[in-house]
């Protein structure tokens, strides 16, 4: 079994806008074009967050976990993950970029360039 690997996005919202979006991802419609990620592409939708009280860069963060490194390239070609882009697009703030990294557990991550002291 491999260990799996996070893909989590990073994103403003527009302030004026954040309660629609909110509503459309809670809805038959938002959820549906998450499930449909999942499907197309074998990745876990493991939450969307916001930040408590303020602490914290972004507006939002989604978290999808992947089963191994080449789900990741099927987002590239994935109809389903353009549809839901098309659909979130207008909430999106444009005056900031979105940003994503990629996360793994520190027991797969391989850290390189720093001697042992052992």
């Amino acid at each position: 079994m491999s260990t799996p690997v996070y893909y989590v996005v990073d994103y403003y919202l527009k302030y004026e806008r954040t309660g629609d979006f909110v509503a459309l991802v809670k809805s038959d419609k938002g959820r549906k074009l998450i499930q449909d990620v999942e499907k197309e592409i074998g990745a876990k939708f493991r939450g969307m967050y916001f930040p408590v009280l303020g602490f914290g860069e972004y507006t939002a963060e989604d978290w999808w976990e992947l089963p191994d490194y080449a789900a990741l390239g099927k987002f590239r070609n994935s109809q389903a993950w353009n549809r839901i882009l098309q659909a979130f697009n207008e909430f999106y703030d444009s005056a900031h970029p979105i940003k994503a990294r990629l996360m793994g557990s520190i027991s797969y991550v391989k850290i390189t360039g720093v001697p042992s002291k052992e």
